[in-house]
């Protein structure tokens, strides 16, 4: 499915959560993660609204390389194509099962631009300001 997704969190690595990479089906060494930093704004190109749902982000490969080659961080708004993932996964470190819904970049379509406004508002909350200044000296 195509969606308009905007980053709302940082990158993860696989240390400590090999877990929930093995459950997605993607490798954990060529593999980004944004943790519950995937805020889905709209579907398709023609579905944009204010309200959306906030999910984690797995690009794994050519689709990481894409996300790195784009300049892609906290505030982007980008378009890609998306395989919705649920599954349980087994928390070692906390010794339980939880489920957890994902999505999975297929491929990426384009860079819409930075939501000024989204990184505005963490600014004026004091929230990660040094991730705020990264991704304004990134805007397009």
């Amino acid at each position: 499915m195509v969606l308009r997704i905007r980053v709302s969190g940082k990158f993860s690595t696989w240390t400590g959560s090999e877990e929930r990479f093995r459950a997605f089906d993607v490798n954990p060494i060529d593999t980004i993660n944004f943790i519950d930093g995937a805020y889905v704004i709209g579907v398709d190109f023609f579905d944009i609204n204010t309200s959306g749902v906030q999910l984690d982000l797995f690009a794994e490969g050519i689709n990481a390389d894409w996300i790195l080659e784009n300049g892609i961080t906290l505030g982007t708004v980008f378009e890609g194509r998306f395989k919705l993932c649920y599954e349980s996964i087994r928390l070692q470190q906390e010794n339980r099962i939880v489920g957890m819904a994902a999505l999975v970049l297929i491929e990426g379509i384009m860079v819409v631009g930075t939501d000024s406004n989204y990184l505005a508002k963490l600014r004026d909350n004091n929230v990660n300001i040094d991730d705020i200044d990264a991704a304004i000296s990134n805007q397009y």
